[in-house]
């Protein structure tokens, strides 16, 4: 789950925030960033109530682990350092390789429509080529053609609705009847967008192509987004992420044609003797050990090549420790495998690209961008609000033994009860018409036995023990010929496509489960228990220490 605290303060108006703790508010942005906007709309007033209740209290856990000066501890401090570093590698390659990609047409656009939202309605005619489950067998020409046909014939009056039904490709049309609800900019093919965001209220479009076909497009209604609502620099930083989408498919060779020049640029060789050498020795302990997971690299790196060079990069040389320590801040189940020279390379390649993107994101100085700092907040909320819980909660004494078995002592017959079992005979039968002609003579004489050498069942159990772990089917047979109090049962479908007749001999009472099988079961229900009250507890002193504002008038 993602998490979005924005703290930083916008030019808002007070009806613009969700909550207010102290002098830090938070508004329908920050709210929707952690509970969309549909889950939101979707809820009854009670689930409301909990959203609303559950955001305010992530807010205030996370604003008093800052106030105790949670940050500071050092496992969270390292935390929040690494993750600053891998944000700040993504930003630099955001910023200098995604953004150069947009069109400043592109931006425009979006800067022109987000602030709106469309009630939309369409039709979809396809094509053999179109990107559908079950393309039809039209072609792009013929689905044009058609297109204007059922233009045509909206505009002679035929209604919406009807036309989608009896002409649209869309799979969803018998249910949706071609709606497809409040569509917001960003959300749809581009040249969809395009189209359907220049259209005024009752408007409809001429046929417009995207992969998926030929789309007629009809406006329903227009209301402000939810973008219209946020800051300059807010709107600013979410009108270049939507326009991200538009450069898909250019990003792949951007990116890498940047790596490239950025490693010409630093002038990075690599030592093709060192590689070998390492090569060699990680083959050499893959001989000895079951598994590429077995295999220590921090130590292999540590004990060879001390003083030799592995690659250069402006004229420096760096060897198997600058590798090892790269390595450390990775869990051993991630590291590497390096059986081949092009997987040594292509690793270290990884780690000096991310060097030279945290140098070039400090001389660009991303950490100044809105983006940056937005998310490098998320991020730090996320970590502080997982230590917060783990500093508070790893606090509480784990029950012992005595609390366990007065628990076990006064819940034993309620909660640790057995189901009961049945002592059943049992004829099985391959075939339903055998079972049948076999249950008309059994359910008068009652006698099984009469039959157990008979060539017409495959198996005849005298005393077969049945659990509802065990025989689910047969078990709730035996329920309801115990509540019927009858004991033959009707021909029943049993293991394997198999037929089974079955009549009870004994009825096996239920039992206590022993103190020593529920034991670990008491105690993880009785910590988790202990867990709870603390939170609770935890959250009620937090609305007293802080100032708290609700604003419940925003939200839709």
């Amino acid at each position: 789950m993602k998490f979005y605290f924005l703290l930083l303060s916008f030019c808002f108006s007070v009806e613009h925030f969700v909550i207010t703790i102290d002098e830090d508010s938070f508004s329908l942005q920050d709210f929707y960033s952690f509970y969309p906007k549909n889950q939101w709309l979707r809820a009854d007033s009670l689930k409301k109530e909990q959203i609303l209740n559950d955001f305010l209290e992530r807010q205030l856990t996370i604003m008093d682990a800052k106030t105790i000066g949670l940050a500071n501890d050092p496992e969270t401090y390292v935390k929040i350092y690494n993750r600053s570093k891998q944000l700040l590698i993504n930003e630099t390659y955001e910023s200098l390789v995604a953004e150069p990609l947009i069109k400043n047409s592109d931006l425009l656009e979006a800067k022109q429509y987000a602030k709106k939202e469309l009630l939309l309605h369409h039709i979809l005619i396809g094509h053999n080529e179109s990107y559908l489950g079950a393309p039809p067998a039209r072609s792009i020409d013929e689905a044009l053609l058609l297109s204007q046909q059922v233009l045509s014939e909206y505009n002679n009056g035929s209604l919406f609705a009807d036309l989608a039904v009896k002409y649209s490709d869309d799979p969803s049309v018998h249910n949706n009847l071609g709606s497809l609800g409040w569509v917001e900019w960003g959300l749809t093919a581009s040249s969809f967008q395009s189209a359907a965001f220049k259209l005024n209220v009752g408007d409809i479009s001429s046929p417009t192509l995207t992969p998926f076909g030929y789309h007629l497009i009809f406006v329903e209604n227009i209301q402000s987004s939810d973008y219209d609502k946020m800051s300059k620099e807010e709107f600013n930083n979410s009108i270049i992420n939507l326009s991200k989408r538009s450069i898909r498919e250019k990003l792949r060779g951007a990116a890498l044609a940047f790596d490239s020049t950025a490693l010409v640029e630093h002038r990075v060789i690599f030592n093709t003797t060192s590689i070998n050498k390492i090569v060699s020795a990680y083959n050499k302990e893959m001989q000895q050990e079951s598994s590429s997971k077995n295999i220590n690299i921090i130590n292999l790196m540590g004990d060879m090549l001390t003083k030799d060079v592995i690659f250069v990069r402006k004229g420096f040389g760096y060897g198997p420790m600058w590798f090892a320590n790269k390595l450390k801040g990775m869990p051993a189940s991630r590291h590497p495998i390096l059986d081949s020279e092009s997987a040594v390379v292509e690793i270290f390649k990884h780690f000096i690209l991310q060097d030279i993107a945290l140098i070039n994101g400090t001389t660009h100085k991303i950490t100044d961008s809105f983006s940056y700092k937005n998310r490098q907040t998320n991020a730090v909320n996320a970590i502080l609000y997982d230590a917060y819980l783990k500093f508070t909660l790893n606090s509480i004494t784990p029950p012992d033994s005595s609390e366990i078995k007065k628990y076990y002592e006064n819940n034993k017959n309620e909660k640790y009860l057995s189901l009961p079992s049945y002592l059943v005979e049992e004829l099985r039968f391959r075939s339903k018409i055998v079972a049948d002609s076999v249950f008309k003579i059994v359910s008068v004489n009652e006698n099984f036995t009469l039959h157990k050498n008979d060539d017409l069942f495959i198996v005849y159990n005298d005393n077969l023990l049945i659990k509802k772990s065990t025989h689910p089917k047969l078990y709730d047979a035996a329920i309801l010929l115990d509540k019927n109090l009858t004991s033959i049962s009707p021909v029943l479908s049993s293991f394997g496509g198999n037929y089974s007749i079955i009549k009870i001999n004994k009825y096996i009472p239920p039992t206590v489960q022993e103190y020593s099988k529920v034991y670990s079961r008491i105690e993880a229900l009785l910590l988790k228990n202990k867990k709870e009250h603390k939170n609770n507890n935890l959250f009620d002193s937090l609305i007293k220490k802080y100032k708290v504002e609700k604003n419940i008038s925003i939200l839709p």
